[in-house]
């Protein structure tokens, strides 16, 4: 047995080693952290990795990094940057031009000030702020996104597999984007804006800059009935897209989230209950067509024989677009909705503020000529001064080369088939151009509204000076171009054509 003091210098040395082995442990601790920081900080890096031709070229292989090329022309006028599978924020200040390239990587910020800013991105995610006159970006196998400055001239994004969004504000002369595959969106406020997404789903908006990309949600994803042939969507986040849902007699999308889109097709019934704000129901073409409205702010385009709207926080929009709607019917609580009507039963209600009804449909049967005035060569002109209307329709048979209608008052109705100009001026009340399959199909809308545009020629040309237009391009169309005032009044363009033009007067 030890004694006491024995006992007591033996726990007094076991204190001690304890108390030198937790020292230890937080030390090796300290010097793990302070690695792991280093590690994960993203360090600077500003030299040029290769000197040539005037360019400063800066690489960087499989780290977290910031790379900064700010040269003043003085011994270089370029800027290259290249960064591989690797989070890396580029920035780059050149008086020519800046190449930024990101392979396999997560390109966080990419930001150019130059005259021209070229951006490639590969099997990756990049963000692109530019401040130049040119800007251009590439995405490859990745999402990106593009903002270009107020005065910039030319911005494009071409975009191969979707997850692309790009934003023109005001002032942008040429704006253009091209996605591939996939979704993209494009938010265009430039004078000139073009888009080609004929194998995608795009979203086109000149709206606000914090629209969201829609969620990827499936079609029918509650309880389909197969039986009554009825197809549901619940979408509880909203930013949901039920588009072109095929062989099912009933549409039904409910949207809590709000900001939610819906394109139907349905034979018997098309119906859409938005709780949240800013959902839209376009190119509704079954023959019922209902859309309940809770939190406000909704839009509706209906060709249906009976269209509903709800309306329950006011600030709506319902269009009735085709002639062959018996029932228009709106409900309005909260004020501040905007009805327009071509059917023959227009029924808008409104309570709790001021409204503003179109109520115009053509009277049947009342047109006053269908001929051409005068035939010269083979160019059919017909000159319409009646404040009822005219009627234009060329021979299928024999198609004159050139149709060319001109129409001062009252609804004027154009059917060109097989010639290789058609052309229709309108300064009336209203003007359609229905069945244009030609080679080239121009439409001048100058007075108070125009109709729908429906056009499957070569070119389609809508310029609208007035106070609306409506346009529609099928897929067979080459290029599909609408001008339009935006200080007057509200354009419409539903465009499947390779190619898509609007430009914004």
């Amino acid at each position: 047995m030890l004694s006491s003091k024995a006992q007591g210098f033996t726990r007094e040395l076991m204190t001690m080693g304890f108390l030198r082995v937790q020292v230890f442990l937080v030390f090796l601790g300290v010097f793990f952290f302070a690695i792991v920081t280093k590690i994960s900080a993203a360090s600077e890096h500003t030299r040029c990795s290769l000197r040539q031709n005037r360019t400063c070229y800066q690489y960087s292989l499989a780290r977290r990094r910031n790379l900064t090329c700010a040269v003043s022309g003085v011994t270089f006028r370029n800027c290259h940057q290249i960064g591989n599978a690797g989070a890396f924020n580029l920035t780059c200040t050149a008086p020519d031009e800046c190449k930024q390239q990101c392979f396999a990587g997560h390109c966080q910020s990419l930001k150019c000030i130059s005259k021209k800013c070229d951006q490639y991105c590969i099997r990756g995610r990049c963000n692109m702020e530019c401040n130049s006159d040119e800007c251009i970006q590439t995405c490859d196998v990745g999402g990106c996104e593009m903002k270009c400055p107020k005065g910039a001239k030319r911005c494009i994004q071409k975009c191969s597999r979707g997850n692309c969004k790009m934003h023109c504000p005001p002032g942008v002369q040429y704006c253009k984007q091209t996605c591939d595959t996939g979704r993209c969106i494009m938010l265009c406020e430039g004078k000139e804006c073009e888009r080609s997404c004929r194998y995608s789903k795009c979203l086109y908006n000149a709206g606000p800059e914090n629209v969201t990309t829609p969620s990827v949600v499936s079609s029918c994803n509650r309880a389909i009935a197969r039986r009554q042939s009825i197809c549901y969507q619940h979408c509880l986040s909203g930013d949901c897209e039920m588009l072109n849902v095929n062989n099912y007699s009933m549409l039904s999308q409910v949207c809590y989230g709000g900001n939610c889109n819906m394109r139907c097709n349905a034979r018997n019934k098309c119906s859409q209950v938005c709780v949240g704000r800013q959902c839209q129901l376009v190119t509704c073409t079954s023959d019922v067509c209902i859309q309940e409205c809770i939190a406000g702010g909704c839009n509706m385009e209906c060709y249906s024989k009976i269209c509903t709207q709800i309306c329950r926080k006011g600030n709506c929009r319902m269009a009735c677009l085709s002639s062959n709607s018996k029932i228009c019917y709106q409900t309005c609580i909260g004020g501040g909705c905007v009805t327009s009507c071509e059917g023959e039963n227009c029924s808008p209600r409104c309570f709790g503020g001021q409204c503003t009804h179109a109520l115009i449909y053509q009277p049947p049967g009342l047109i006053t000529s269908d001929a051409c005035d005068e035939i010269k060569d083979e160019t059919c002109v017909q000159t319409c001064a009646s404040n009822i209307g005219c009627s234009l329709t060329n021979r299928p048979s024999n198609p004159l080369q050139i149709s060319n209608q001109t129409c001062s008052d009252g609804f004027c109705l154009m059917n060109c088939t097989g010639s290789e100009y058609c052309y229709q001026d309108c300064s009336g009340q209203k003007c359609y151009t229905m069945s244009c399959n030609s080679r080239e199909c121009v439409q001048v809308c100058s007075g108070k509204d125009c109709g729908l545009l429906e056009c499957s020629a070569d070119t389609c040309i809508q310029k609208c000076f007035g106070l609306g237009c409506h346009m529609k391009c099928h897929p067979s169309v080459q290029v599909c171009h609408q001008i339009c005032v935006a200080e007057k009044g509200r354009c419409s363009l539903e465009c499947w054509a390779k190619q898509c033009v609007t430009t914004m007067m």
